[in-house]
């Protein structure tokens, strides 16, 4: 889970992890109006993911506008 937050311009981002099917942990930051979505970043929600960028400079996967994240079929 983690906390919403705003940058400079009064925009909402927010930055955690996630754990995928195999254990891999990765950073990730939100942005936008998917870092609203307050439901979407509890602990043990599982996602689906989709149209997410892979920011190699910075070690982590990136959530815009554009992307999309639903809760997955699996989530209890």
């Amino acid at each position: 889970s983690s906390e919403i937050k705003h940058d400079k311009n009064g925009r909402p981002f927010r930055a955690t992890r996630v754990t995928d099917e195999d254990g891999v942990v990765a950073n990730i930051m939100i942005w936008g109006t998917l870092a609203e979505v307050e439901y979407l970043w509890q602990n043990g929600t599982v996602i689906d993911i989709m149209a997410a960028y892979i920011n190699h400079a910075q070690q982590r996967v990136d959530l815009r506008n554009c992307s999309q994240v639903l809760l997955s079929d699996k989530h209890a």
